[in-house]
């Protein structure tokens, strides 16, 4: 794996240190889990998006299906 510097200031340096010390991670893993929770918000947004702005035929469309796959999970399978 390649290293790398990112140029920040010291006090947004010391900052994130201390918060992954007190999450007890690595600098690394930390700015990891803030890139996957900042990804995931925006996929978030972009699907409220999608849906506020759907037709009712669309949404009505897309519960029926989420329903059949939420019975689909909730069958025993033998």
């Amino acid at each position: 794996m390649t290293l790398t510097t990112i140029k920040v200031t010291t006090h947004t340096r010391d900052r994130l240190k201390a918060a992954a010390r007190s999450r007890r991670s690595t600098l690394e893993e930390f700015l990891e889990q803030l890139i996957a929770d900042h990804e995931r918000r925006e996929r978030l947004e972009s699907m409220r998006s999608a849906m506020t702005t759907s037709s009712p035929d669309v949404m009505r469309a897309y519960l029926e299906e989420a329903a059949e796959w939420e019975r689909a999970e909730a069958t025993p399978r033998g």
